[in-house]
């Protein structure tokens, strides 16, 4: 599905088309790269590695001016107000 809005120009407009036109070209190449989940329906790329993955949970994780993270802080503070609860880290 592709939504043009009347203010694309005719440029805009090509460089979809060319991108559409070079993904039909080299589909059945470059879904090799992919892998498909059909629970989700999500292909994931399999070249991403930890590395990026770990680039991506740093921009959730907020930080304290003490350096913890406010999830590390609430892990601790339940650990002494609930000991019978037990609260994993987040992978």
């Amino acid at each position: 599905r592709l939504s043009v809005h009347p203010t694309m120009t005719n440029a805009e407009i090509e460089f979809i088309m060319d991108a559409i036109e070079l993904t039909a070209m080299h589909c059945h190449q470059w879904a090799n790269d992919y892998s498909y989940n059909p629970g989700t329906n999500e292909f994931s790329f399999k070249g991403a590695g930890t590395k990026e993955q770990d680039i991506v949970d740093a921009w959730f994780k907020i930080h304290t001016p003490r350096g913890y993270a406010i999830q590390d802080q609430f892990r601790e503070w339940s650990a002494t107000a609930f000991p019978s609860v037990s609260i994993k880290k987040a992978m």
